[in-house]
């Protein structure tokens, strides 16, 4: 299944990846694998704090089981990733759309 989302992901069929990953967190809610792609999703849909905040839910569930335990290498590179670049797309100027793409503010807003 992580193919296949990996797959899906690719080729932005978000709601494809949405409905395997929950499918196999249901399973296994600790799978860090999993817990990668739903951030990726969140991220890919413009929902970098709801992405983060499956990181920090998935840390805290690990911490409670053991305090030396945390999130693998992989998983807290891709949660800084996911952080910096929403850092850098909240300082840009411009209006944000699907795909997080700026959109250039016109020179005189709100005057025709």
């Amino acid at each position: 299944s992580e193919h296949l989302a990996e797959a899906l992901l690719a080729s932005r069929d978000l709601p494809g990846v949405a409905d395997i990953v929950t499918a196999a967190l249901r399973i296994e809610p600790d799978w860090e694998a999993g817990i990668r792609l739903r951030m990726r999703e969140l991220e890919a849909r413009g929902r970098a704090p709801e992405a983060m905040e499956t990181y920090h839910k998935l840390a805290e569930r690990l911490r409670r089981d053991d305090p030396r335990c945390g999130p693998d290498p992989v998983t807290r590179a891709l949660v800084a990733t996911i952080r910096d670049r929403s850092l850098r797309a909240d300082s840009a100027p411009g209006l944000m759309i699907a795909g997080n793409l700026p959109v250039p503010l016109p020179d005189l807003v709100g005057r025709d």
